[in-house]
C-alpha cells in the first residue's frame, strides 16, 4: 500500500458528466474511493465543496484508518470560506504564500496525482507539477481519468509534465500500485 496520493478534480462536479463520459457520478465516487482506500493510506485534498472532498469522504468510510489530510492557503489568506468543510479532515496543513503557492505545495507532497475532470483550477494544479518536476526534482506521477475529461490535455501542455498517464479504468492501475 502507497502512502498517501492528491486528488485533484473539478468543484462544478456536472463537468465531470457533461463532458466527461461519466453517466452515474455517485457510482463513479465510489469506484474511485474503493480504488483509493485499497491502495493509500491517506488522500490530499484542498478542503472545498469539490469533487474531491465527496471522493474523500467516500474514502474514509471505506478505510476508517485512512486520513484525509487537507491543503490550506493559511488562515490569514482568504480560507474562511473553506472552513467548515475542515471537519472532514483528519489533519489541515496550511501552506505559506496564499492561494497562489497552494497548488504546487499539495501537488508537491506526493508522488502520485489523480485527475478526476478538469477545470481550470485544475489545470493549475496540474500545471504546478511542472516545476515540482524541473526545479524540484520530483518524480510525481500524474493519473487522469479520460473518462471524466472531453479530451487529453494540449500537446504544448503534456509535453512539460514528465509520468503523465491516461487511464479509462482502475482494474488496468491495479497492479501499478500493488507492492
Amino acid at each position: 500500500m502507497k502512502k498517501n496520493c492528491v486528488i485533484l478534480g473539478p468543484s462544478k462536479i456536472e463537468k465531470i458528466k457533461l463532458y466527461g463520459t461519466i453517466l452515474d457520478v455517485e457510482e463513479y465516487i465510489i469506484e474511485i474511493a474503493k480504488f483509493l482506500a485499497e491502495h493509500f493510506e491517506q488522500v490530499f485534498i484542498i478542503p472545498d465543496d469539490t469533487l474531491p472532498l465527496k471522493i474523500a469522504k467516500k474514502y474514509k468510510q471505506l478505510s476508517p484508518h485512512g486520513k484525509i489530510i487537507g491543503f490550506v492557503p493559511g488562515t490569514s489568506n482568504g480560507s474562511d470560506h473553506i472552513n467548515k468543510f475542515f471537519k472532514f479532515c483528519d489533519e489541515i496543513k496550511e501552506t505559506n504564500g496564499g492561494w497562489f503557492n497552494l497548488n504546487t505545495s499539495l501537488t508537491k507532497n506526493s508522488d502520485v496525482v489523480f485527475c478526476f475532470g478538469f477545470s481550470a483550477g485544475v489545470f493549475i494544479e496540474l500545471c504546478s507539477i511542472k516545476y515540482n518536476q524541473v526545479y524540484m526534482n520530483l518524480n510525481t506521477n500524474i493519473y487522469i481519468d479520460s473518462r471524466s475529461i472531453s479530451s487529453k490535455l494540449p500537446i504544448e501542455v503534456e509535453i512539460d509534465l514528465k509520468n503523465l498517464h491516461y487511464f479509462n479504468n482502475f482494474e488496468n492501475l491495479h497492479n501499478e500500485f500493488v507492492d
